[in-house]
């Protein structure tokens, strides 16, 4: 959406909001009259009306112990039942708030919306705050106002325009716009140029590495490598199908990241070319690893095992009589303005879909398709320090 509404020259808004203490304010009468409404019969509703009441907690401070006091609110944690419940007690936010989109990721909420000016997005941004904390205070939960960001997303040209604060407020406190915030783990800007996430992932990546540096004199050369695998090398490759957008001087700091992990782990001096020592290690470069992460999602778009979020992105050629796109197993692939329309999920994943005509487009399964390209990309040498896309 945001890539989207960038390559239109229209302005985003984004409200990541989180909510204070979410698991313990849980209404137990009201999640049970949800889970009624989602068709649990009556033997399950006294289930997890058990399960929910009639708990009792105290506090333990040395050799002092308080009362036993009931637990009138809030759902047991450590569980796999926890989150779930949940989830299904946060499930109506969208329904609630109909001026924006509405993303829910446990007790991690995002409201976003698109206009061609400011006071558009403005508008919408504060009705779809207003209906958030309207649903909170409905529902008896409560929004952590000082840990709610609000950015505004366009490129560099649009937001050079803009001079004016938005002046967005939630329960009674007015937000300050930034320029970049945290969702998930990962850092956007408000051009979504990911620098400084790519930054923060560097930074993190080369502590982990010192970790396993200071274990080398104490490791064979497999378990070595069995603790970077396990280590270091899940920090680089987190979401890298979100940010892998990023330009390719970008990149090239990250496939810089793995040539110095190589050599720590091989213990060779700069001359030793990276690519021998990336195929010795099996380390998957990391512009191979982002072709593999979109293409994948391609694949399971193509396929409708995707999430309609996300199949509805990627479209089939419409026409009623054999094309070499058909045969192809081709996308359709949409227009696109600017670059950063090039960037969005909805073009990327066609034009490199495209661009590979013998991927397993034909496979059925998604572990199939993953062990078959993945052969293929190792071959493909051309990828391991430019990008395909």
């Amino acid at each position: 959406m945001l890539l989207h509404s960038m390559d239109k020259g229209e302005l985003s808004g984004i409200l990541l909001v989180d909510f204070r203490k979410a698991f313990d304010l849980i209404n137990h009468k009201l999640l049970l009259q949800k889970l009624a409404i989602y068709g649990l019969k009556d033997t399950t509703l006294q289930w997890f009306r058990s399960y929910l009441t009639e708990r009792k907690q105290l506090v333990s401070i040395g050799h002092s112990t308080s009362d036993l006091l009931p637990v009138r609110s809030g759902i047991p944690q450590g569980s796999s039942l926890g989150p779930l419940l949940f989830i299904l007690f946060i499930n109506d936010i969208p329904l609630a708030n109909t001026q924006c989109n509405s993303s829910i990721y446990v007790d991690d909420t995002t409201l976003a919306n698109a206009g061609p000016t400011i006071n558009t997005v403005r508008t919408h941004w504060q009705s779809g705050a207003d209906s958030l904390a309207t649903w909170a205070s409905e529902n008896r939960m409560a929004i952590h106002p000082d840990k709610a960001k609000v950015m505004l997303v366009g490129t560099k040209r649009k937001l050079a325009t803009i001079s004016e604060p938005l002046n967005i407020s939630i329960c009674g406190t007015t937000l300050s716009q930034s320029s970049s915030g945290k969702l998930l783990g990962i850092h956007m800007d408000d051009c979504l140029s990911w620098n400084e996430h790519i930054s923060a992932v560097i930074m993190k990546f080369s502590t982990k590495l010192e970790l396993v540096k200071h274990a080398k004199p104490y490791l064979t050369p497999e378990r070595l490598l069995v603790l970077y695998n396990s280590l270091a090398k899940p920090t680089l490759e987190y979401c890298c199908s979100v940010w892998g957008n990023c330009s390719g001087d970008v990149l090239s700091q990250l496939t810089s990241a793995q040539k110095r992990a190589a050599r720590i782990l091989v213990n060779v001096d700069y001359t030793t070319p990276s690519l021998t020592l990336f195929q010795h290690l099996q380390i998957i470069p990391i512009v191979k690893t982002i072709c593999h992460r979109i293409l994948l999602q391609t694949f399971n778009c193509f396929h409708k095992i995707s999430p309609p979020c996300l199949s509805t992105l990627v479209e089939k050629p419409t026409h009623h009589h054999s094309t070499r796109a058909v045969e192809n197993n081709n996308l359709f692939l949409p227009k696109a303005r600017t670059n950063a329309g090039k960037r969005r999920f909805s073009f990327l994943a066609p034009s490199l879909w495209n661009k590979f005509p013998d991927v397993g487009k034909k496979l059925t399964t998604t572990h199939g398709f993953r062990s078959h390209f993945k052969n293929k990309l190792a071959k493909m040498t051309e990828l391991n320090t430019k990008r395909y896309y």
